[in-house]
């Protein structure tokens, strides 16, 4: 029994480092393909310095073989928040932009967004995983030298404050995909401590800003809780002008219960790629 059990773990060993192989090869293919040059760091780790966003250069220091890279290319390749971006600028200014809350900010590619576009713009960067907030601080600090205007913070959006524990095992498990959930005896590949949570209304009502021009959130199904939280779409409804939410069906989120909840709160809605975006009647002019 021992024996086949040794043969078990060494098969599962070489499985992953074939895995992990794999997916470092695919990632290398795409930054061929995308033109983007890349300066090892280490085996795991690369830097990435002709990435042009508009009549922008970024820089950003990535993980290979885990989700980063294809997050690049959503991002800054194929620039997904283009719409966000362009909502933003028409409907408020790019330096009328003052207030920005990034909720699920992976290594920091859409806060360098919000930076680089709206120059006046305080913006709230939130990431519970340690290995990718390591690198959201990272990243900012090389794109913008003096990050004064990010306030960083470790932590998890949700209807309470209390400590949840970082779960990679939704979807394909990269760093992309990690949720928080309550400590439960049946959670698989639960990752280090415990984190603390945040609310909108920590987010919000504490800010020195009466009201918020963007607020993103990209938290892997975590979202659901807005359906249920009336104080925190209460809030949405009277401070925030624009939302831009990656909405996750696979995680049992009601896609059309949320259109229907913004609809009723006077939100004109669209969708881009993965996100919908919800534009506040009551604060904003649409023309």
């Amino acid at each position: 029994m021992l024996l086949r059990f040794g043969y078990r773990c060494r098969f599962i060993s070489k499985l992953k480092k074939w895995q992990d192989l794999s997916n470092r090869l695919e990632d290398y293919k795409l930054l061929h393909q995308c033109n983007i040059t890349a300066r090892h760091i280490s085996d795991e780790k690369v830097i990435l310095e002709n990435i042009s966003l508009g009549n922008f250069q970024v820089v950003v220091t990535c993980r290979t073989g885990d989700s980063d890279i294809r997050v690049l290319k959503q991002q800054l390749i194929d620039f997904e928040y283009r719409p966000v971006v362009e909502l933003l600028t028409k409907h408020i200014g790019s330096s009328n932009v003052k207030k920005i809350i990034d909720c699920g900010s992976n290594i920091g590619l859409s806060a360098i967004i919000w930076g680089l576009y709206f120059p006046n713009a305080n913006i709230t960067c939130i990431e519970p995983e340690p290995h990718s907030y390591a690198l959201l601080k990272h990243n900012l600090a090389s794109n913008f030298g003096d990050a004064s205007r990010f306030k960083l913070l470790r932590s998890g959006l949700w209807h309470t404050n209390e400590v949840l524990h970082i779960v990679n095992s939704f979807r394909d498990s990269n760093s992309w995909a990690v949720t928080l959930q309550k400590q439960d005896n049946q959670l698989s590949r639960t990752t280090g401590d415990g984190v603390s949570t945040i609310t909108l209304t920590d987010l919000t009502l504490n800010s020195q800003f009466s009201e918020v021009d963007l607020l993103k959130i990209d938290i892997e199904g975590g979202e659901a809780f807005l359906l249920e939280d009336e104080v925190s779409l209460e809030l949405i409804k009277q401070k925030v002008k624009i939302v831009a939410i990656e909405l996750h069906p696979d995680a049992g989120v009601d896609v059309s219960l949320f259109e229907h909840k913004f609809l009723d709160m006077n939100f004109l809605t669209a969708t881009s790629g993965e996100y919908h975006i919800f534009l506040n009647k009551n604060l904003i002019t649409i023309f």
